[in-house]
């Protein structure tokens, strides 16, 4: 949403469908809205519903919109260049790179295009269980048979499946907003950063983690900034319940990186050695765990799939001014 005001609008115009369509045809709540729209309202005003939204998922936005706070203001010398809000049914691509098909991170878990989906809005990026229906990504992504390569690395990448993807057109400095959650459930580890080129990366270690939050409970996020030859760290973390919505924000300039969570600033450093001097990229992934990881491993109580999910993305450059 553009503003608090727009919220409001959009909440106020959503109550309306809903009650209409309710009113004059009641229907199934898992039947799409467009169908619900045409059976009450006729064909001509079926155009409203072009989303591919159920009456249930009206009622769930409806829910959230009521309790939603103002989004917070960039500080001065930012100004708005890119957002997104995943509307439709598939991510664009001029905006994003298609979604990984490689290995995990530290080489654990198997990331998958079929992961990453565009549903009712948001984004999602769904960790699941392996199983050998993502053979032929392996062999397409390694460029060698399944059988062929090492045991223990496939051991690795059997650990489960995961997803992520990068924004195009690395930027430097400028302020970044992600509002997401994540189902809880050991086994997957969802992380929103900016990061170097994979080459560059190994001497570099160029990368600020916005969140990552390796532990099924979701009631801790980590923020991370990476630097220097032997990969330097400084870090805060912050608890919450992460499996609600929330808005992860940074912002990056030549003397600051700083840290938002809900619009609060929580953590900023000014270690000089510390901030990126070069243009980095925009990534967001749901990675998998293992035992002794630091993502931690599946468990008994780790649910079929583990959402990953992100409602929308904020780019501001830095103007100084």
């Amino acid at each position: 949403m553009s503003s608090y005001a727009d919220t409001l609008k959009n909440l106020d115009e959503l109550k309306v469908t809903v009650i209409g369509i309710r009113g004059v045809c009641p229907g199934p709540e898992d039947e799409p809205l467009e169908a619900s729209v045409r059976r009450a309202m006729g064909e001509k005003d079926a155009a409203i519903a072009a989303r591919d939204l159920t009456i249930g998922e009206l009622q769930r936005r409806i829910d959230e919109l009521e309790h939603s706070e103002p989004e917070p203001q960039p500080s001065r010398g930012f100004e708005l260049v890119f957002s997104d809000e995943f509307i439709g049914t598939a991510l664009d691509t001029k905006k994003w790179f298609p979604p990984y098909m490689s290995r995990g991170n530290a080489g654990v878990g198997w990331r998958s295009p079929k992961q990453v989906k565009i549903q009712d809005g948001r984004l999602r990026i769904v960790g699941v269980q392996w199983n050998e229906s993502y053979l032929s990504e392996v062999k397409t992504a390694l460029g060698q048979e399944p059988a062929r390569v090492p045991v223990s690395t496939m051991d690795a990448i059997r650990q489960g499946v995961g997803g992520g993807l990068m924004l195009r057109g690395p930027q430097q400095y400028g302020r970044w907003e992600v509002r997401a959650r994540v189902d809880k459930g050991n086994g997957y580890g969802p992380c929103i950063g900016l990061i170097d080129d994979p080459e560059s990366w190994k001497t570099t270690h160029a990368e600020i983690d916005i969140t990552e939050m390796p532990k099924g409970a979701r009631d801790k996020s980590h923020f991370t900034v990476h630097y220097g030859r032997t990969n330097k760290q400084t870090a805060t973390s912050t608890k919450a319940d992460f499996s609600q919505w929330h808005i992860f924000g940074v912002e990056w300039t030549p003397t600051r990186i700083t840290y938002f969570l809900d619009g609060e600033q929580k953590w900023e450093t000014t270690l000089a050695e510390a901030i990126p001097q070069k243009k980095l990229s925009f990534f967001m992934q749901q990675d998998v765990g293992a035992a002794g990881s630091w993502i931690a491993a599946r468990d008994g109580g780790t649910p079929a799939e583990v959402a990953f999910e992100i409602d929308w993305v904020k780019v501001y450059k830095y103007t100084g001014a």
